[in-house]
């Protein structure tokens, strides 16, 4: 059932395609590096906003438990693939994927498989998306910024760093989630 909360959740997937028209012209055109950064503020809000309107309406719905984490990786994934050249590291563009197709994955088992497929994130993992998303709009905005100053490398260091080490360990938890439901760690 299409909700308002799913509504504003499909309006931030159909965001993705010209976030990423817009950040791969951006080099040709400066003024794109603030339309990149815009739309990314604006997803990001609107995650927020589709979520409040969820809980507080009462439109919690298994379409929208499954669209709001496809949103934020399409829109993740987009980030960090098309900002390597840019400077995003490529090791921790590799871990975000990587992460984020193995829970895919890991889903698409438990669901063949006829476990318990129902999708809960863990706490870490919205911690993890939280950091993804601080991350790529710090990363955005020192783009957005690059003719005026910038944001100083140590933060966005310590912010890649950061979502390095929680996207390694939310992996981690989310594995050790899936190896409980395909019936790993019980008593024989």
């Amino acid at each position: 059932m299409l909700t308002t909360a799913n509504l504003i959740t499909v309006f931030r997937i159909a965001l993705v395609p010209a976030f990423s028209a817009a950040f791969l012209y951006m080099a040709e055109n400066p003024i794109l590096r603030w339309v990149v950064f815009c739309l990314f503020t604006l997803a990001a809000v609107l995650d927020a906003v589709d979520g409040f309107v969820a809980r507080a309406f009462r439109q919690k719905s298994a379409v929208g438990a499954f669209l709001d984490p496809l949103a934020d990786k399409l829109l993740v994934t987009m980030v960090y693939l098309l900002g390597v050249p840019y400077g995003i590291p490529l090791y921790v563009t590799v871990a975000v994927i990587s992460r984020d197709v193995l829970i895919v994955l890991g889903w698409a088992l438990l669901h063949y498989f006829g476990r318990d497929a129902g999708i809960r994130p863990l706490w870490i993992s919205k911690v993890n998306t939280a950091c993804q998303f601080i991350t790529a709009g710090l990363f955005l905005l020192d783009i957005a910024l690059y003719y005026v100053v910038s944001v100083p490398d140590v933060i966005l260091r310590v912010a890649f760093l950061t979502t390095l080490v929680t996207t390694v360990v939310s992996g981690a938890a989310c594995f050790v989630e899936w190896y409980k439901r395909m019936g790993g760690f019980t008593r024989v």
